[in-house]
């Protein structure tokens, strides 16, 4: 006698659905986590950034003055950095 295999709505034979829903199951709880710690990371790097770059301000400023101060003192140094 020839046994025919029957398959359910995802493809897979009927004695394992109930393994394969509980994989999806774990699949999907899974890929939620992982979603959710992706835009976690993301706010907080975007805050970070913004942050950064308000603290940043007066670092740039002196590093800008003395980079000034540098070409005043050493002329040629224009030459070598196009400025």
């Amino acid at each position: 006698m020839i046994k025919l295999h029957t398959f359910n709505n995802w493809g897979v034979g009927a004695g394992q659905s109930h393994r394969h829903r509980e994989h999806l199951k774990k699949s999907k709880a899974l890929l939620s986590i992982i979603v959710a710690n992706l835009l976690l990371l993301m706010g907080l790097a975007h805050s970070t950034k913004a942050e950064d770059a308000a603290d940043d301000a007066p670092l740039n400023q002196v590093i800008e003055t003395h980079w000034q101060w540098t070409l005043s003192q050493y002329p040629e140094m224009r030459l070598d950095y196009g400025d």
